[in-house]
């Protein structure tokens, strides 16, 4: 039985020495802040790949913020205190 569906194809134009870089800004940026950049960070760096990524020839979009990753980040603390304590 033939599978005639077509592979999705998907690029990433992106270099090494960027990423690392965008890393390290972010890492700089967390160590700074004392740990609350870090949502900010994360979202920097997931805005770097996905606007360098492609699938079938259309780029992809993040539109997450840092804020909204922040809340998550303490209902999560929040939990785990619950559930741990």
């Amino acid at each position: 039985m033939e599978n005639n569906t077509p592979t999705p194809t998907s690029t990433f134009n992106g270099s090494t020495l960027q990423l690392i870089g965008w890393r390290l800004l972010g890492f700089l940026l967390s160590i700074v802040t004392l740990g609350i950049g870090a949502p900010w960070a994360h979202c920097m760096i997931y805005r770097w790949e996905i606007s360098h990524s492609s699938v079938d020839g259309q780029r992809l979009a993040f539109d997450g913020k840092g804020h909204q990753l922040l809340g998550k980040y303490l209902l999560w603390g929040l939990l785990t205190v619950i559930t741990l304590g």
